[in-house]
């Protein structure tokens, strides 16, 4: 049977979060790196050894610019290309029609393997899970909409998207703009609003889904950019942002109790 795949991506990976992913059995896990100064296949390879499970993805930014993978995230990071752009334009092109990939940035949190099995036995079909509520977009005077240049008709969409989960299908939408206007729009309008786009070419009707393990995936919980020890509490949801990596572990272990 294939493997689910996970993707998370990061500027500079952390060993908190690389142990944790070297541990799981059930995913193909890799690691996309925005920063090129190192080769950390080479370097994780010396520390884990045969036990190393993580295959790391680095590319020149000339290549995503080469296919249309740019534009991204430059909203969030100001730069033109980012390991979104790279883990995007490395899995539109290393993808099989029954992959699913999760997509995952590193102030993400989720307690272990088993969170996001349960997830996918519980959606198996979804090409496209993330917190959304895939209502259109009715004012472009609202959110970031004035600063995102779609060049399809609407209906838009909007949704967290720094945890979710993409078909192949939803991969080869993204591909097949990036290839017809040579660049890509902000991920949080890209992901939801190509997945539900009316393509009226035949093309397969993509599902898209909203489950309750995703609705703790928000920009700030209760007005700040971190969850605290007291509002994690719940082993299936995954959980965002927790952007101190050292409370990864003591979360887990308060959900391990």
């Amino acid at each position: 049977m294939t493997k689910n795949k996970i993707a998370l991506i990061c500027f500079k990976p952390n060993d908190i979060y690389l142990d944790f992913l070297n541990k799981f059995s059930n995913y193909e896990v890799y690691i996309v790196i925005d920063d090129n100064s190192v080769n950390y296949a080479l370097l994780y390879q010396q520390k884990y050894g045969i036990n190393n499970k993580l295959k790391f993805v680095q590319m020149p930014g000339e290549i995503c610019k080469q296919y249309g993978f740019t534009n991204v995230n430059k909203i969030g990071v100001k730069k033109l290309i980012s390991g979104w752009d790279k883990a995007l334009c490395y899995f539109a092109f290393e993808t099989s029609d029954d992959d699913k990939i999760w997509f995952i940035e590193d102030d993400v949190f989720f307690h272990s393997e088993e969170t996001l099995l349960k997830i996918d036995s519980t959606y198996p079909d979804y090409d496209l899970l993330s917190n959304c509520d895939f209502k259109p977009a009715t004012n472009k005077n609202e959110w970031l909409w004035n600063y995102i240049d779609i060049k399809i008709p609407g209906p838009h969409y909007s949704g967290m998207m720094c945890a979710s989960r993409l078909s192949f299908y939803v991969l080869n939408r993204i591909s097949n703009y990036a290839n017809v206007y040579k660049e890509l729009f902000f991920l949080e309008a890209l992901l939801p609003t190509l997945s539900r786009a009316n393509t009226n070419n035949g093309t397969k009707e993509l599902k898209c889904g909203c489950p309750n393990e995703l609705k703790t995936v928000v920009y700030r919980h209760n007005h700040t950019y971190n969850y605290s020890y007291d509002s994690i509490s719940n082993k299936d949801n995954i959980y965002h942002p927790i952007k101190d990596i050292f409370k990864h572990n003591e979360f887990r272990n308060q959900l391990s109790k």
